[in-house]
């Protein structure tokens, strides 16, 4: 083979390799900042929905006739949905979840 043909194909070897690099880390970084997005959107639910939770819990402790504390109704419910099957146990806590927020930002 001459080596024209030779540095020919070589250098077509390489528009196809830097190419298909090029592909690659144009499709990683979309799908980083998609993921990145996804965590903030889910961390931000997280503590949205830790606030409403604790509305619910303050509200539910002025409708109770017995004077309960909104910790311990949240415990309780909490409890009543885990053993219902319906959801898990929250783990993270709305600080937590701002971190989480604000280290994918």
């Amino acid at each position: 083979m001459s080596p024209e043909i030779q540095s020919g194909l070589i250098a077509l070897l390489g528009v196809i390799v830097g190419g298909l690099f090029s592909y690659v880390s144009a499709r990683v970084g979309q799908d980083w900042s998609a993921l990145k997005s996804d965590v903030q959107k889910l961390a931000a639910q997280v503590a949205a929905y830790h606030r409403l939770e604790a509305l619910y819990a303050e509200e539910v402790a002025t409708l109770e006739a017995e004077d309960s504390h909104t910790k311990t109704i949240l415990t309780r419910m909490r409890d009543r949905a885990e053993e219902s099957g319906s959801a898990v146990r929250p783990e993270m806590t709305e600080k937590q979840a701002k971190k989480i927020a604000e280290r994918w930002s």
